[in-house]
């Protein structure tokens, strides 16, 4: 909705988008996805590898609404950032088992697939949307395809609609829950009461500050690619 922040503007950079691509075959097409997360160093070779064989192994599932695929693996240490990459291919590339003609291929690699569960929600609102699907289709340019796949964020309280075939995951919500103090240790949770409300809190056993101990430091480039390494053998 208008005034939130779109969290798909978040993960896919101007950098990470390409259009008016041609591709002979849904492979390149996917690599070429691939190459655009490893060339800004959010992933390493292995995992574009591992998103064609889940494709070759499961088949064209990824085609989760007309003409838009969405590659992906799972999370493994080839990850090195949580990012997304697009290319927009007007004239199409068809792929296998009935995947038919896609003409947005969508390339997305997470750390940690709990932490993005409203990045998902986000995907599956505009892949919900005949509309906002045929403009991404479109775009000609990275404001226009961002504006497509952004127009549909979910106002606060109001769930968002899923879209066939994806699965949204919700956080476990707990009903009636209260913190855990001394005084209820080992009781079941349930509503608090006035009688006996608690006294001001004492410093006893408080932690103290937190130290840098263990800290990690700065990150480094170790084992980043180079930007004048040449990637085409990948594709």
């Amino acid at each position: 909705m208008k005034g939130s922040e779109s969290l798909i503007r978040r993960y896919l950079s101007n950098e990470c988008a390409e259009f008016n691509c041609h591709f002979s075959s849904w492979e390149q097409a996917v690599r070429y996805a691939g190459l655009l997360l490893l060339r800004n160093y959010c992933i390493i070779p292995a995992y574009i590898q591992r998103m064609v064989d889940t494709i070759k192994e499961y088949g064209s599932y990824i085609v989760f609404a007309e003409g838009v695929a969405i590659a992906h693996a799972k999370p493994l240490s080839d990850v090195r950032s949580s990012a997304m990459s697009a290319v927009c291919i007007p004239g199409g590339v068809v792929f296998p088992q009935n995947g038919g003609l896609v003409n947005l291929v969508l390339a997305i690699a997470v750390e940690e697939p709990t932490c993005h569960f409203a990045l998902f929600r986000e995907l599956a609102s505009f892949l919900c949307d005949s509309n906002a699907v045929s403009a991404a289709r479109r775009a000609t340019n990275y404001d226009e395809l961002v504006e497509s796949m952004s127009v549909l964020f979910s106002p606060p309280g109001k769930e968002p609609k899923k879209a066939p075939g994806i699965s949204i995951p919700q956080s476990p919500q707990r009903s009636g829950a209260r913190p855990w103090t001394p005084s209820n240790e080992g009781r079941a949770p349930g509503p608090q009461t006035a009688r006996g409300a608690p006294g001001p809190q004492t410093s006893r056993g408080a932690p103290g500050p937190q130290t840098s101990r263990g800290a990690p430091g700065p990150q480094t480039s170790r084992g980043a690619p180079g930007p004048s390494k040449s990637y085409e053998h990948i594709i």
